[in-house]
């Protein structure tokens, strides 16, 4: 199996072009510490780091969302405190230390629950939910993303339930329950269309290809990874970009087309080790079992 059945966690913040959102996000800050603008240094602090995690600077999206959990916790707003923490759980994850996800994310749900805000409720649910699925805690992680699900239903949010589907997919497919795998990929897939979310069609177009290469459709599997690629190149997500790109060599491998392979594969994992992400060793151990005359 290709590795990253990975759904996307929810961060609470959503930016497109992410260097140019984060070159309006620095100006702003400066303008607010030198000038005294009135702007709203949370807002700034959140999309600056959702912004660095999604161009694969971990340590200076984690550098951001600290900084929002201290002026949150000085404020004494628990809104604001619940996104902080959100953030780092995501953060946490991204690092693989998923006891610290696992924590941030509780916490966020108990504030979430405290102020009765049921979005943020879901989403809290969401992740803790991706994150007992890393765990491969397959049946806790599944009737945590019911949970979920139940309520994004309840709010009509097109976007939240097409990550959770998307993500109940993914344990589905790590059981090998391909079928069912594929149905609730396409559900998220057409939710994530209908919202025009161009990450989410990107994770589950890229996912489907996971499958294909499973049932030993590689061409359909490449098609897929294509896809995915274009998709993450233009939003400037530098991980689905090296996974896109690592899981396309894998199927080029199968299909004898070595050369070009190899190149894919190391170019997605020098994506994933710049980013310090902590799916970069288990792409690396692959890479030396299919790859033994290479230095990935």
């Amino acid at each position: 199996m290709c590795p990253l059945f990975r759904g996307k966690l929810i961060a609470y913040a959503e930016l497109g072009e992410h260097r140019k959102s984060i070159d309006y996000y620095e100006r702003s800050l400066r303008l607010r510490k030198e000038k005294g603008v009135d702007t709203s240094q949370s807002t700034i602090l959140t999309n600056l780091g959702v912004g660095y995690l999604n161009l694969g600077n971990i340590s200076k999206a984690l550098e951001y969302h600290q900084r929002h959990l201290v002026i949150a916790r000085e404020a004494g707003n628990f809104n604001e405190e619940g996104i902080a923490l959100g953030n780092l759980g995501v953060v946490y994850y991204y690092q693989g230390d998923y006891e610290a996800a696992l924590e941030s994310h509780r916490h966020n749900l108990e504030i979430a629950r405290m102020i009765h805000n049921q979005r943020g409720e879901a989403t809290s649910l969401l992740n803790i939910g991706i994150v007992q699925y890393a765990q491969k805690d397959y049946t806790q992680a599944l009737d945590t993303f019911d949970e979920s699900l139940r309520i994004f239903r309840e709010l009509a949010d097109i976007l939240g339930m097409s990550n959770v589907l998307g993500n109940m997919a993914s344990v589905f497919a790590d059981q090998k329950e391909l079928v069912k795998a594929i149905n609730y990929y396409e559900s998220a897939y057409e939710l994530a269309a209908q919202s025009g979310d161009q990450q989410n069609i990107a994770a589950w177009s890229g996912n489907l290809g996971l499958i294909q290469s499973e049932l030993g459709n590689y061409k359909e599997a490449i098609r897929l990874y294509r896809k995915q690629l274009g998709i993450a190149r233009n939003i400037s997500d530098k991980y689905i970009e090296g996974v896109a790109l690592f899981n396309m060599g894998i199927a080029q491998e199968k299909l004898g087309r070595q050369r070009i392979a190899v190149k894919n594969c190391k170019a997605g994992l020098g994506i994933l080790k710049s980013m310090g992400h902590a799916d970069a060793t288990k792409m690396e151990r692959q890479f030396s079992r299919l790859f033994p005359n290479h230095v990935p």
